[in-house]
């Protein structure tokens, strides 16, 4: 038995293993940049060896991911696919942020980024996916934001006017209860 067997190394240092959070769909239009983001969580603390890899999937493709961006030692590797030159770390590490950016992204940017966390400690995270769709300019999906907003202070709006007609009333109960008064 030796202190170096696998079976010591797990019984005193157990796995835990990182998690990894994607928001799994981003549509941006066509041109524009595209960030995507990806968070980690790990109860260990973050390290110069931490290693994080995004890689692409053409949509409907059957052959394996290509590499967009390595991120190690502190520093982010482009990879030398078509992405190289658009690819940016947007990432912070301290905040167990694993962000990248395109820019200028194309219809040929559908499909579907793979963010994978790795740390010394942490093992056997899985990769969490996001599938990213560029449509033309003017086409976005529409949000509804702007509606929910209307909802909200249409509720308002009229719970004020309810408390406005309330009140008058009371008022006007309170004024001719006092001229009927003959005391």
């Amino acid at each position: 038995f030796s202190l170096l067997s696998p079976f010591f190394f797990f019984a005193v240092n157990p796995c835990i293993s990182v998690e990894v959070y994607t928001p799994g769909e981003l549509t941006v239009e066509n041109g524009t940049l595209a960030k995507l983001s990806c968070t980690f969580k790990s109860s260990e603390v973050v390290h110069s060896t931490t290693v994080i890899i995004w890689r692409f999937k053409d949509e409907g493709s059957t052959s394996e991911p290509v590499k967009v961006l390595v991120y190690m030692g502190g520093k982010p590797y482009p990879s030398d696919s078509r992405f190289k030159e658009r690819t940016t770390w947007v990432g912070d590490l301290n905040k167990k942020d694993a962000s990248i950016q395109i820019d200028k992204v194309t219809f040929k940017d559908n499909g579907t980024y793979i963010c994978e966390v790795m740390m010394p400690n942490d093992v056997g995270g899985k990769p969490k996916e996001l599938k990213l769709r560029v449509v033309e300019k003017g086409n976005l999906p529409m949000s509804n934001v702007p509606f929910l907003v209307g909802i909200i202070c249409a509720a308002i709006g009229g719970i004020l006017l309810i408390a406005i007609i309330v009140f008058a009333v009371v008022i006007t109960k309170k004024k001719k209860s006092r001229k009927s008064y003959t005391g």
